[in-house]
């Protein structure tokens, strides 16, 4: 009798549970991840900010330019690959992304951490700080929705 009840119990809302389990689960994952996305983009944006104020100012030469094609009738982004040297003579490479006219040759003002060069931030481009820091927090609120829901479907199983 005491092994037929324990039978009963574990078996009472095992579909239920699983399927709890799942999708508390998948929320859990599903917010680490936008979670993690958003920390990511904030440090880089932090990170060149960062640059932009305290890092060494040197001039680069476009190298190389390309047109990225566009896709669903929009029109193709112009790119350019950036070169500069360091102070104690280090060659690094910087991939231009804001679409701005350049030419082969053009020069380029460049910024870079004297630390990490490779960390280096074209010093032309103006950057938003708003769009980063509204998807961080949307992100926050989703991976908090997110987990929220986790602890909810794992509490309600038991």
């Amino acid at each position: 009798m005491i092994g037929r009840s324990t039978v009963v119990a574990a078996s009472e809302g095992g579909p239920v549970t699983v399927a709890l389990g799942s999708i508390a689960l998948l929320c859990g994952v599903t917010g680490v991840t936008v979670l993690v996305i958003a920390v990511r983009a904030v440090m880089q944006k932090v990170r060149t900010h960062r640059t932009l104020g305290r890092g060494l100012l040197t001039d680069g030469q476009v190298l190389h330019v390309y047109l990225v094609p566009g896709d669903q009738g929009r029109a193709g982004v112009r790119r350019s690959v950036v070169a500069f040297r360091t102070l104690d003579g280090g060659r690094f490479l910087v991939n231009d992304e804001s679409g701005l006219p350049r030419g082969v040759g053009d020069r380029v003002p460049v910024r870079y951490p004297v630390e990490r060069p490779q960390h280096a931030v074209l010093a032309d481009v103006r950057r938003g700080v708003v769009g980063p820091v509204v998807f961080g927090l949307c992100a926050a609120g989703f991976a908090t929705a997110c987990l929220f829901a986790c602890v909810w479907a794992l509490t309600r199983s038991r």
